[in-house]
């Protein structure tokens, strides 16, 4: 089971790197809670949904980075 897991955040990242979100959040369940700490500027909380977590978080996080990169392990 932990291998699964594993692969699951993976898979999650590597579309995240290719700024594929919709891809990425295929991982998750529909109905998911995403908790986001509070940043600057940012009050964080908990968002509810897959469009939540790519309107309020993903979209948001690359639109301010211009040269993310991510590699998974």
């Amino acid at each position: 089971m932990p291998g699964t897991k594993l692969k699951f955040v993976q898979a999650f990242y590597e579309a995240f790197g290719r700024g594929d979100q919709p891809d990425g959040t295929s991982v998750f369940a529909g109905e998911l809670n995403w908790v986001e700490p509070p940043f600057p500027g940012r009050g964080g909380g908990t968002l509810h949904g897959k469009i939540n977590l790519v309107e309020n978080v993903l979209t948001r996080f690359t639109s301010q980075r211009s040269n993310l990169t991510v590699t998974p392990d």
